[in-house]
C-alpha cells in the first residue's frame, strides 16, 4: 500500500520539524517534542526513499534524527528520559552511525522509568544497547533475558525472541523471530490505512519501510548470523552503507 499525498507527507514532516527546531537545538524540548522531531526526519527520510529511489538522502535524515536524539540525551536528566522510546537510536543503527548508536547507549537512561513505560519495552532497547554497543558481560544480558521472559509471564514476544536469538547467533531463531514482529506491523499498518485521516501519514511512511527491522538486521549481521537478502519492509537496496560521510552536527541543517 502507497499513499499519492507522499508530497504532501514530506511538506509536512518539513514544515512540523522547522517549527521544532528551535526547540531542540536550545535544549528546551521535551523528549516527546523531540521524538516529534525525530519523527519529522524520519518520514522525510522513507518520502525520498518511496518518491525518488534515493537511497543517500534516506540515510542522511535518518543520521540526523540519530544526531538529534543524542544532542538531547547528553543535555537531559535521567528523569525527562524514556529509554524504550528509541526510535532514534534504531535510525541510528540503520544508517550505520555506530558511533551514535553507541554514544545514545551511553546516554540513555540505564534504569527502567516505571511511571511512563512497561518494563517489558525497557527490557528490549536496554538488552540491545548493552549487548551491541555497552560491551555488556553475558551474564548481564542473560539476566535482562530471564527478566523479561518473567515479565511477559510466558507471552510471545517477538522482540525478547530477537535478543535471544542474539544472543546464540542463531540465525534460523532470528528469522523466525523478526518474520513475527513484521507480521504485527504489517497488520498495524493496515489498520492505520483504514482509519484514514492524519494516522495514513504513518501508514504510508513508518508503515512501507520498517527502519526499526532494518536495524535489527544490521545487528545480527554484526553478531555474524546469516540473514534473508530481503524481508517484507525492508527492501534490498537498503541494506548498502552509506554513500557520502556525515558530521555530527549537520542534523541542524532539515533544508538540506
Amino acid at each position: 500500500m502507497t499513499s499519492k499525498f507522499l508530497p504532501v507527507i514530506a511538506l509536512n514532516a518539513f514544515e512540523e520539524g522547522a517549527e521544532l527546531l528551535p526547540l531542540v537545538t536550545g535544549g528546551t524540548a521535551s523528549q516527546r517534542e523531540v521524538l516529534r522531531f525525530c519523527r519529522t526526519l524520519r518520514r522525510r527520510a522513507i518520502c525520498e526513499l518511496l518518491l525518488l529511489g534515493l537511497v543517500g538522502r534516506f540515510h542522511l535524515y535518518l543520521h540526523k534524527s540519530g544526531r538529534a536524539f543524542l544532542h538531547f540525551l547528553r543535555g537531559s536528566a535521567d528523569a525527562a528520559k524514556v529509554t524504550s522510546r528509541a526510535e532514534p537510536f534504531f535510525d541510528a543503527i540503520a544508517c550505520l552511525d555506530l558511533e551514535c548508536a553507541r554514544e545514545q547507549a551511553r546516554s540513555a537512561r540505564s534504569t527502567w522509568n516505571e511511571r511512563v513505560e512497561y518494563e517489558e519495552d525497557f527490557l528490549y532497547v536496554r538488552f540491545l544497547m548493552s549487548a551491541h554497543f555497552l560491551d555488556a558481560p553475558a551474564t548481564e544480558l542473560t539476566a535482562m533475558l530471564a527478566r523479561a521472559e518473567e515479565v511477559t509471564e510466558g507471552r510471545d514476544d517477538p522482540r525478547i525472541a530477537i535478543c535471544s536469538a542474539l544472543l546464540a547467533r542463531d540465525a534460523g531463531r532470528f528469522d523466525d523471530a523478526l518474520s513475527d514482529l513484521l507480521d504485527l506491523r504489517e497488520q498495524r499498518t493496515t489498520h492505520l490505512f483504514d482509519r484514514g485521516g492524519a494516522h495514513e501519514e504513518e501508514a504510508a511512511t513508518e508503515g512501507q519501510i520498517d527502519v526499526e527491522g532494518l536495524a535489527l538486521v544490521r545487528l545480527a549481521e554484526s553478531r555474524g548470523i546469516v540473514t534473508r537478502p530481503e524481508y517484507p519492509f525492508i527492501p534490498s537496496l537498503l541494506r548498502v552503507g552509506p554513500t557520502r560521510a556525515f558530521t555530527v552536527d549537520d542534523w541542524t541543517d532539515i533544508a538540506e
